[in-house]
C-alpha cells in the first residue's frame, strides 16, 4: 500500500512539473545530444525521465522545433525540471592536475630510466610506472571536476588519457591545448626514441646516459679488478661515449677517441649493442680511421687495454677462469662468456678424436651462439676469448694459441672485400693463400711464428679459426693444423647472431 502510495505521488510530481512547462515545450518533438550522436524525436517526458535518471543534465544540448541553434538544458525551460546549480566557469577550473598529465609520457619515462639505473632493473620492466601515474592525475583532476559540478561519467578512462583531455576541454569550453601537448610528447617517446635516450634529460645527474653505464660498468672475464669503461677510458685519449636507438629501437653505446696504431695516431670507433630486456651487451663493431676491423683485432685491443697502466700483472690476465667467471657474474650486465655458457658451447672432453701416430686426441667445439665447429688437441687449455660468446681461444705452454670466433658481417662485405683487406693488413711474410667460394685461407710468418687463418664469409655472419705456433714447432704442428681446418664447419652464415 505505502509503494502504491509513493509511486502515485511521484507520477503526480512529474505530472505537475511537465505541466508547469509552456505548451510549446510540452507539446514539442524534442532531439538531443549523447556521445555525438543526435537522438530524437523524443518527447519532453522522456527528456524529464532522462534527466532524472542521470543521461541528460543541464549542460546536454537539446533542440525542438523554433530554436536557432543547440541550446544547452539549463537555458530551456527544463532548467526547472534539473533543479541543478550550474557548475563552476570552465575558465575558473584549475588546470594543473592536466598539465601535469600532458608531459606524464616524458615524466614517466625519465622516473622508469632513473628506477631501472638505481635497483638494476631492465626498463621494460617498469612500464606500469606511467600507467600509475596516469591513474593518479586522471582520478585527482575528476574529482576536481565533479567538486566543480561537472559531470565525469563520459569523460573516458585512465587508458584513454588523450581523449579524456579533449572531451575535458570540450565539456569546460576550454583550450585543447593540453591536449595537444600531451600527443606531442607521446609522439617523441614513440617516434624519436634515439633524441630522448641520447641527451641529457635522462642523464639524471649521473653523468652519462643508463645505456653507457650499463657498458662502462662492467667486467670483462680475467680482469675484475677493472671495469671495461676504466680500460678504456685510460687507453684511448679523449674518450668520447654517446648512446643511440635506431630506427628499430635497437639501442647502441659508441666510443670514440685517439690511439696509437701502427706506430701513428689514429682515430677508434668502439660500438657495443646493449640489450635492455635481460641488461646484457655486446660487441657490435669497431672502426679504425673509418675502415671496419675485425672481433679478433678488437679483442686483441682490449687485451692491451686492460694491460696498459695497470699494476695488474700479467698472471692475473691468466686468473682461473673459475674465479674470473664468478667475480663476473655478480655484474649482471656484463654479457661475457661464463662456465655455464661453456658448457652449453658444447666442449665435450669424454668424445675426443684419435689424430696420428702419436696418439694426440682431439675433442669437438661447437659455439652455440654462431653454430660452427672445430676440433682441438686435448692438451690445449680453454680460455675465453669474446665477451659475448662468440668464441673460445685455446693455448699450450709454448705459446701456441688457436683462436676460434665468430662475428656479424654488419658491413655487408664480401667474401673478396675481406680477403684483400686481410692481405694488405697482414704484418709478415705471406706464405699461403687460397680463395673458395665461400671461404679464404691466409698463412704467413713473423721473426717467431707461423700463423694459419681461416675465414668463412656469408652474407649475414662471419666464422673464423686463426692457429699461431713457435716456427721452430712447424715440424709437430703443421699436419695438426691441416687436421684442425678440415675438421673446421661454419654455422649458418646467411643471417645474423
Amino acid at each position: 500500500m505505502n509503494s502504491q502510495n509513493s509511486m502515485y505521488y511521484r507520477n503526480e510530481f512529474q505530472k505537475s512539473e511537465l505541466e508547469n512547462l509552456p505548451i510549446e515545450d510540452r507539446n514539442a518533438n524534442w532531439y538531443y545530444v549523447h556521445n555525438s550522436k543526435r537522438i530524437g524525436p523524443v518527447s519532453a517526458k522522456e527528456i524529464y525521465q532522462l534527466v532524472k535518471n542521470g543521461r541528460l543534465d543541464s549542460n546536454s544540448l537539446v533542440w525542438r522545433k523554433g530554436f536557432k541553434n543547440w541550446t544547452k538544458l539549463s537555458l530551456t525551460a527544463f532548467a526547472t525540471i534539473t533543479n541543478n546549480v550550474p557548475p563552476v566557469l570552465g575558465s575558473e577550473v584549475n588546470n594543473s592536475y592536466v598539465w601535469w598529465l600532458a608531459f606524464i609520457p616524458i615524466v614517466g619515462i625519465v622516473i622508469e630510466n632513473a628506477l631501472s639505473f638505481i635497483l638494476n632493473k631492465s626498463i621494460d620492466r617498469l612500464w606500469h610506472i606511467t600507467y600509475i601515474l596516469n591513474c593518479i592525475f586522471v582520478s585527482a583532476d575528476k574529482k576536481r571536476l565533479q567538486e566543480a559540478g561537472y559531470n565525469t561519467n563520459k569523460l573516458g578512462s585512465f587508458w584513454f588519457v588523450p581523449i579524456y583531455l579533449f572531451k575535458r576541454a570540450k565539456l569546460l569550453n576550454q583550450s585543447k591545448s593540453y591536449a595537444i601537448v600531451w600527443c606531442v610528447t607521446f609522439a617523441l617517446i614513440t617516434f624519436s626514441p634515439s633524441t630522448i635516450l641520447s641527451n641529457s634529460i635522462l642523464n639524471l645527474g649521473y653523468g652519462d646516459s643508463i645505456l653507457i653505464n650499463s657498458v662502462k660498468n662492467s667486467h670483462i672475464d680475467g680482469y675484475p679488478l677493472k671495469t671495461l669503461g676504466e680500460a678504456i677510458d685510460g687507453y684511448i685519449k679523449d674518450a668520447k661515449w654517446t648512446s643511440f636507438v635506431d630506427s628499430d629501437n635497437s639501442k647502441y653505446v659508441n666510443v670514440e677517441g685517439i690511439i696509437n696504431y701502427n706506430g701513428k695516431p689514429a682515430k677508434i670507433l668502439l660500438q657495443y649493442k646493449v640489450n635492455t630486456h635481460n641488461n646484457t651487451y655486446s660487441f657490435n663493431a669497431m672502426e679504425i680511421d673509418g675502415e671496419p676491423q675485425s672481433a679478433l683485432l678488437y679483442l686483441n685491443l682490449i687485451k692491451e687495454m686492460f694491460s696498459a697502466n695497470s699494476d695488474i700483472s700479467a698472471a692475473q690476465n691468466n686468473t682461473n677462469d673459475n674465479a674470473a667467471n664468478t667475480n663476473v657474474a655478480n655484474n649482471n650486465i656484463d654479457n661475457t662468456t661464463t662456465n655455464e655458457e661453456n658448457s652449453e658451447d658444447n666442449v665435450a672432453s669424454e668424445e675426443q678424436q684419435p689424430y696420428g701416430s702419436d696418439e694426440i686426441y682431439f675433442k669437438p667445439y661447437t659455439n652455440s651462439k654462431y653454430g660452427f665447429y672445430i676440433e682441438y688437441p686435448d692438451y690445449f687449455s680453454q680460455k675465453d676469448l669474446s665477451v659475448d660468446g662468440s668464441g673460445l681461444e685455446f693455448v699450450t705452454g709454448d705459446n701456441t694459441t688457436l683462436e676460434v670466433y665468430g662475428e656479424n658481417n654488419i658491413y655487408q662485405k664480401d667474401l673478396e672485400t675481406y680477403y684483400i683487406n686481410d692481405l694488405k693488413n697482414i704484418d709478415g711474410e705471406i706464405k699461403y693463400k687460397a680463395l673458395g667460394d665461400d671461404w679464404y685461407v691466409i698463412s704467413w710468418e713473423d721473426s717467431s711464428f707461423i700463423h694459419y687463418k681461416k675465414s668463412f664469409i656469408g652474407n649475414g655472419s662471419i666464422n673464423t679459426f686463426i692457429f699461431t705456433y713457435p716456427k721452430e714447432q712447424a715440424a709437430y704442428y703443421n699436419d695438426i693444423v691441416e687436421y684442425i681446418e678440415d675438421s673446421f664447419k661454419p654455422g649458418d652464415l646467411s643471417m645474423p647472431h
